[in-house]
């Protein structure tokens, strides 16, 4: 589960905090939650990343059908 911690009254700043099932506590990642997903997104290394299921980056458009 991803949620904010609401640290302050800069909402740009709080940090994404990443609360696993499996894990008795809750794990925090740097402030900025467009930081924390671009890097799950495209970092192979980034403790959630979904990059390293991937060999290339890709993306698609949305198009009406």
């Amino acid at each position: 589960m991803y949620c904010w911690r609401t640290d302050g009254d800069d909402p740009g700043r709080w940090p994404v905090v990443v609360r696993s099932f499996d894990n008795t506590r809750d794990l925090a990642s740097g402030p900025g939650t467009a930081r924390f997903v671009c890097h799950a997104l495209v970092d192979p290394l980034h403790p959630y990343s979904l990059a390293r299921y991937f060999d290339t980056h890709w993306f698609m458009t949305y198009g009406v059908s």
